[in-house]
């Protein structure tokens, strides 16, 4: 990009006053805090030039800091399923699902420090019974979720009450109430 600077994690850069440049920062499981943009302003280089003992040279810049903020992006699910055969998945706002397995994993990339979010437990002929509302993930912290899935399927054995014998062409009806 023509409009991106390279910052190293201390030291100088030199910027352009009255301009706006986002921020963005990458570091292994944190995300940045203070998001959004930031723009230095002549007030700002003026304020710190007053600080300065000798004025403004090449070899002595006015310096106008700027502090960022990171913050964890990773928590640790562990996902108790009540079936081995199920297939898990994380349903994440803004972001594509994420697969999960049985058992402890760490989950990274969540947004904000507080994410709300689905699990969702799918095996053919059965129904989730736990959770059935969002969880919410906290970055850096461990969460324990219980997941429950119960047949969703039934069988039935039709008998004629005259006779006690089995019916084999008979038509069942399912009536909730």
């Amino acid at each position: 990009d023509d409009g991106t600077i390279q910052v190293p994690t201390s030291g100088f850069v030199r910027v352009q006053v009255d301009m706006t440049y986002t921020l963005r920062a990458k570091a292994p499981g944190m995300r940045l805090a203070n998001k959004g943009t930031v723009t230095f302003t002549r007030e700002q280089f003026w304020e710190a030039s007053r600080k300065m003992e000798e004025p403004p040279s090449a070899n002595k810049p006015v310096v106008a800091d700027l502090e960022l903020l990171l913050e964890p992006s990773i928590c640790e699910l562990e996902l108790n399923v009540n079936n081995d055969d199920c297939s898990l998945t994380l349903e994440r706002p803004g972001l594509p699902d994420l697969s999960l397995v049985r058992g402890s994993q760490v989950v990274e990339g969540l947004p904000a420090a507080t994410v709300s979010t689905v699990v969702r437990a799918s095996l053919k002929g059965h129904a989730q019974l736990k959770p059935l509302e969002p969880i919410t993930l906290a970055a850096a912290q461990r969460h324990a979720v219980a997941v429950e899935l119960r047949p969703a399927t039934v069988l039935c054995k039709c008998v004629d009450a005259r006779t006690g014998s089995e019916l084999v062409n008979a038509r069942v009806r399912y009536e909730c109430g």
